[in-house]
């Protein structure tokens, strides 16, 4: 429109939040109705925050941290350095 003259400003489909408002209006739709219709077809309820737990199964820092081994060339001493 630019380039054969047109003012974009007397445009009637001009808005100044264009195009990330489509994005917002089309993500939120398809979300929702492929969300709904995953709980409809597998038969699975949405959990309340009381029901869920957060604690069991979580290891704790020790049993996460491997240790690390030491350098064995001279590159790896470096990279060590490094970084």
């Amino acid at each position: 429109m630019k380039a054969q003259g047109f003012d974009l400003k007397k445009n009637a489909y001009n808005n100044p939040f264009q195009p990330y408002v489509a994005y917002w209006d089309l993500n939120i739709p398809i979300f929702a109705g492929l969300y709904i219709g995953y709980k409809v077809y597998k038969g699975t309820k949405i959990w309340k925050p009381e029901e869920m737990d957060f604690v069991t199964g979580i290891p704790t820092l020790e049993e996460t941290e491997i240790p690390e081994p030491p350098p064995k060339n001279g590159w790896e001493k470096f990279v060590n350095w490094l970084f």
